[in-house]
């Protein structure tokens, strides 16, 4: 179990948490990463920051790498800008 606390970067992580994460420890970074984000972006929204969305990346699979000229961003393994009008989930 993750705790946030008043501080946007200060996460504390209880023994059970860290015992989980010996076998899965990339799903502990990852809920860490979440709550660090969650807790920064709550922190910034309620000082009155105004929030817009720029834009959404997202990494391909092999499968869509195949289907992209050479030299582009996910031809490459690169994480790509997803489109406006993207139909992806």
């Amino acid at each position: 179990m993750l705790a946030l606390t008043s501080d946007p970067l200060l996460i504390l992580y209880s023994p059970e948490s860290v015992a989980e994460s010996v076998n899965m420890p990339e799903s502990h970074e990852s809920e860490a990463h979440l709550k660090l984000v969650t807790n920064i972006y709550n922190h910034l929204k309620a000082s009155g920051t105004d929030f817009h969305l720029l834009g959404i990346w997202a990494d391909g699979t092999e499968k869509e790498q195949a289907h992209v000229p050479a030299g582009s961003r996910l031809h490459d393994g690169h994480v790509y800008l997803l489109e406006p009008d993207s139909k992806k989930l």
